[in-house]
């Protein structure tokens, strides 16, 4: 310890509370410093029996001349006023406050102390008015001193704390009570009612002990009225109140406050529902959701106080969200609350959330509403805002700053003139307002990029033109400097040409100037064409607004000089890009040569195709469809050149130069930060407040269970910004932030395992098999996409840190599935499956390794062939093996079935098989017992294409040689290697093939029908297809006109292709095409 470690603490603090007083950081880290300092004084009180660091701190403190007692009533003086500081710029904690009361208490002994913390708690409360933590803390520290004064013999006059003022807080807690249902406020309540058994104990009177029991007996119906979870438990206790002190009238009083619970219970059950969804999944929208409902509810049914209890409970848990504060003092304003009650709100709110621009506008508008002084609202308001350096625009600050600072703005300007006209202080050359008009522009022209909406400089142009006696050359001038910012946007000049218009129209002086509306407006756009063209967002735009501007407003004449302008303007825009076209092609080239072509192609002949349209000479009237197709409109920073485009610390839109075809390939191992020690009920938006100024965020995983998340950042360089982040803090508290990989890749699991059988395994690592009894360790599984590939089982596993996935590797790998997970925890459809012969893999995720891994499998390695057009009505699977396996070992055979049956030749629908209705009850029945009869012959039909694989990529191959172009059944079959590609043929093959099935059936049906009911199935022989549209076009070109056969091997038999019936009725032709192809076999 370095004996000016307190001098250094408390000078550190100094000079950062000078340069931001909202800097949490700072406070939280000066009072753990004291606090620690102030224990170390406390335990070394004398030097006998001390450790070595003990001993230097008590000579250190007597070097300094005083004791340890002295020493320590100095550092907590010091903590006394870091503390206050604190209090007065930003919102504490509750657990800061309970900290804070902690260490008061410790000292409370003198009645001066007790005083001071009795102030202490009426602060706390004041900003967490449902904190039942510090309630109860309150209402035990008055009820002991009142008890102590009481047993100490002195009377009310002499006692430390008035029975006004124990009164005042006991009115204050069940008023605040009454509208909370949760646990926490019925022991509040219980303990404030125990005041009165106290007072009951020590009163002399008479007239006032029954007085006392009757302010009981209203405090109990007056509890039993308001809905709460514990309500069953008040009533008992009423019950026992009575029973102790009313017991004449016991039953008249039970009978009177059953009735009022029963009533009550009915108003409650609406919002168990709630209650119990809060309790469960508590979460800010769950909170959002019981709000809205209250609101939509009768209004004689809504309790305004009830609602502004959920804000409250909201808060609790919520306390640093701008959005619900928000919501909340605009709830607030709608049903009338007092000014007071939502001031106090405001100030809360402001500390809490002091970067928000949102409600400082609103604390700002409200205080002008209630007649706020200008003095109060510059100290309370704009001087605090000055003071916070989140709103001291930098270059590292205006990206996020500027949009919450401008609104600050836009409130202060338009409340302004007001509070000056208040105070007769109009005075344009010296008043506060133009001063801070000034301040506005010089900041608008240093950052004003940041604001594309420019929303600012337009309501100060507005205030101007009507405050200034319509001085239109002051407006005119800041139009022009805003071109330097707002000259890229399309938008900047449609709304100064639309300014320029409304202004005109509203001014006769103006009004009366010949031409004088078409005169400036045509200037802004052809300003705007000839110097501001190449780097604007929307060019087409723009054209657009200027071609209804001049046909609006023009002359035959000025549409000649118009025509010019536009037609120079797309060369202009055609020729830049052509330009960038081709650059883009050369950057894709260059790429190519370095990583290997890309496959995906489509995207670049688009583009291609669309620049080919656009060379030959536009026309005013396709122009701008044409110039839109090219690249389609871009968002500002994109068209804006590297000179002009402001300088961003956090790229979020890519140039075109660098644009790729193909999308980046993630890499969620070497990008991904580790985020741990997150504060309770953490929202994703904090996390991401912490993070966005390092620059691209891909995605945040959060696990409320763990305290932890994931952060995946966009490249290398702001991954490693990312790490930077460690140790800062999240509401006072401090994180950590892990750059190691925390991600393992598992697989051969059971196939019916999900994400809760993963999850329950793989928390047990470092732990014993005890299921139950093991922490949530994960963040995340990622299982993979089964889009291209169903039969892929692995998934991924994002532990807290590193050292956990490391152990579970250790601890899980090759290890099997029956050693983690009893039989008796396996689900039903996972019974089945053998899971004693699945060891699980287990490796640290690498994705580098993962590219280089060859795939395995009868698919990858050449061994299954693909098998088409086979004649799926008389040739099956039984068949199909047998022909096949006399070339090798089959391991696997899969011919995908269809909704189709047959019985020999006779082709049957199953789904359309239904009885005719109108036959009669008897030959139904004879139906029915023939088809159960032959319903061990009938068999379901294949689609006509499958898979066979053999045990060797040889074997394959052979049977691809022998079998291919044969005929097996009435059709000649196909064969080829398996490939990936064959889906789409799939897809094809099925459509025939249930085309071919659904004619047939058609066909049967027909002649069971002409047949009539009494008559057997007619059979119907199969009609051969065309063999022609099997048969390759430079196969048939090829074919000589002689006699040949095919070879059956079905059958056995060779079959004449001369023998073969035609399909042909008309003229007669040759089908003989296959004559001579097969003479060699």
């Amino acid at each position: 310890m370095e004996e000016t470690g307190f001098e250094n603490t408390l000078e550190r603090f100094q000079v950062k509370l000078k340069q931001n007083p909202f800097d949490r950081d700072n406070y939280t880290v000066t009072i753990s410093h004291l606090r620690q300092l102030i224990n170390d004084v406390c335990a070394s009180t004398s030097s006998s029996g001390l450790s070595e660091e003990d001993k230097f701190l008590d000579r250190y403190s007597n070097r300094l001349g005083s004791s340890h007692e002295n020493k320590a009533n100095s550092l907590k003086e010091s903590l006394e006023s870091v503390r206050s500081s604190m209090e007065m710029y930003i919102e504490l904690s509750e657990g800061e406050w309970l900290l804070w009361i902690e260490d008061q208490t410790a000292t409370s002994e003198s009645d001066m102390a007790k005083e001071s913390l009795d102030e202490l708690y009426r602060r706390a409360i004041t900003h967490y008015p449902i904190s039942w933590n510090i309630w109860k803390k309150y209402l035990d520290f008055l009820y002991d001193t009142r008890s102590n004064d009481y047993k100490s013999g002195l009377e009310e006059d002499d006692q430390l704390f008035s029975q006004s003022h124990i009164n005042e807080v006991i009115t204050k807690v069940i008023r605040v009570t009454d509208t909370d249902p949760t646990k926490g406020s019925q022991l509040v309540w219980e303990k404030a009612l125990s005041f009165y058994f106290l007072e009951q104990q020590y009163l002399k009177n008479d007239v006032e002990k029954k007085s006392n029991l009757e302010m009981i007996k209203k405090r109990f119906y007056d509890r039993l009225r308001q809905p709460h979870l514990q309500l069953q438990a008040t009533f008992d206790e009423f019950s026992h109140f009575i029973s102790t002190y009313f017991n004449k009238n016991y039953e008249p009083e039970l009978i009177k406050a059953n009735k009022i619970k029963n009533e009550t219970l009915r108003n409650f059950r609406p919002r168990e529902k709630w209650e119990e969804l809060i309790n469960t999944k508590t979460t800010d929208q769950s909170f959002s959701d019981y709000i809205d409902w209250e609101k939509t509810r009768p209004k004689k049914q809504q309790d305004k106080n009830r609602i502004s209890n959920l804000y409250e409970r909201a808060l609790m848990l919520y306390h640093f969200d701008d959005f619900i504060w928000s919501d909340y003092v605009i709830f607030l304003m709608d049903r009338a609350f007092s000014s007071d009650v939502v001031q106090s709100v405001l100030k809360r709110a402001t500390q809490s959330c002091p970067n928000s621009g949102l409600l400082w506008s609103q604390y700002i508008t409200l205080m002008t509403k209630f007649g706020t002084s200008l003095e109060i609202v510059e100290s309370e308001i704009i001087d605090k805002t000055n003071m916070n350096s989140f709103f001291k625009l930098t270059d590292e600050t205006a990206e996020t700053a500027f949009v919450e600072w401008k609104l600050i703005q836009l409130s202060w300007l338009k409340c302004l003139p007001l509070l000056e006209h208040a105070q007769n202080a109009e005075n344009d050359a010296s008043s506060k307002f133009m001063k801070h008009v000034k301040f506005c522009l010089d900041q608008c022209g240093n950052y004003g990029y940041y604001d594309t909406s420019f929303e600012l400089e337009y309501f100060i142009i507005e205030s101007l033109f009507y405050r200034n006696q319509k001085n239109y050359e002051l407006v005119k001038s800041i139009w022009h400097k805003m071109i330097t910012q707002h000259g890229y946007s399309a938008d900047f000049w449609v709304k100064w040409v639309n300014w320029e218009k409304q202004v005109a129209s509203k001014d006769e002086e103006l009004t009366k100037v010949g031409g004088r509306i078409y005169k400036e407006g045509s200037n802004i756009f052809q300003l705007a064409l000839s110097k501001h063209l190449r780097k604007m967002d929307n060019p087409e735009r723009l054209i657009q607004e200027y071609t209804q501007f001049e046909r609006g407003l023009g002359t035959i004449d000025s549409w000649v000089d118009f025509s010019v302008n536009i037609s120079k303007s797309y060369k202009i825009l055609n020729k830049d890009r052509m330009n960038q076209w081709l650059n883009q092609q050369d950057s894709i080239k260059m790429q190519n040569s370095q990583t290997g072509p890309s496959t995906d192609n489509s995207g670049l002949m688009e583009l291609d195709r669309n620049v080919q349209d656009t060379v030959e000479l536009l026309t005013p009237s396709n122009a701008t469809k044409t110039v839109e197709s090219i690249l389609g409109k871009r968002k500002p920073d994109e068209l804006v050149s590297g000179e002009d485009r402001p300088a961003s610390k956090t790229a979020k839109v890519n140039d075109h130069s660098s644009m790729t075809i193909a999308p980046a390939i993630r890499d969620r191992e070497h990008l991904t930060v580790i985020v741990s020690s997150l504060p309770i009920s953490i929202k994703e938006t904090e996390i991401t407040k912490l993070f966005e100024s390092c620059g691209e965020l891909r995605k945040i995983t959060l696990n409320e269970a763990t305290h932890s998340a994931s952060v995946e950042f966009g490249n290398e360089e702001d991954f490693k910004t990312g790490l930077t982040r460690d140790f800062k803090t999240i509401r006072g508290q401090e994180v950590r932030v892990s750059g190691e990989n925390s991600t393992i890749w598992v697989t051969n699991f059971p196939k019916g395992f999900h994400e809760e059988q993963i999850r329950t395994i793989f928390n047990m690592v470092g732990n014993s098999t005890e299921i139950d009894r093991v922490e949530n360790k994960i963040i995340s599984i990622r299982f993979p996409s089964l889009s291209v590939n169903s039969r892929r089982r692995f998934c991924y596993i994002q532990y807290r840190n590193a050292a956990y996935a490391h152990e579970a590797v250790s601890q899980f790998n090759d290890k099997c599935v029956n050693d983690f997970i009893p039989t008796n925890k396996i689900k039903e459809e996972q019974s089945s499956d053998k899971t004693e012969n699945y060891r699980l893999v287990v490796k640290i995720s690498n994705p580098d390794q993962k590219k280089v891994t060859p795939k395995t499998g009868a698919l990858y390695e050449g061994r299954e062939i693909y098998i088409y057009n086979i004649d799926n009505i008389s040739i099956g699977e039984r068949e199909l093996e047998k022909v096949f396996s006399k070339f090798g070992d089959i391991e696997r055979m899969k011919f995908p079935l269809n909704k189709f049956k047959h019985e020999g030749n006779n082709v049957i629908d199953v789904k359309n098989q239904n009885e005719n209705k109108e036959e009669d009850d008897e030959i139904r029945e004879k139906k029915r017992e023939e088809m159960v009869q032959k319903e061990n012959q009938i068999k379901y039909v294949h689609d006509g294409y499958g898979f066979i694989s053999f045990r060797t990529k040889e074997q394959a191959l052979a049977a691809i040689e022998e079998m291919d172009l044969i005929k097996l059944g009435n059709k000649v079959i196909r064969v080829e290697i398996a490939a990936v590609n064959n889906i789409g043929k799939h897809k094809k093959v099925k459509t025939q093939a249930h085309n071919r099935v659904n004619s047939r059936a058609r066909e049967v049906s027909d002649a069971q029908s002409l047949s009539g009911p009494n008559k057997n199935t007619t059979t119907l022989e199969p009609k051969p297809m065309k063999l022609r549209m099997m048969v390759p076009r430079n196969v048939r070109q090829r074919a000589q006109p002689a006699t040949s056969t095919i070879p059956n091997v079905a059958g056995g038999k060779t079959t004449s292709t001369d023998s073969l019936p035609s399909t042909n009725t008309g003229e007669k032709k040759d089908n003989n095409f296959f004559r001579g192809l097969f003479d060699d076999k």
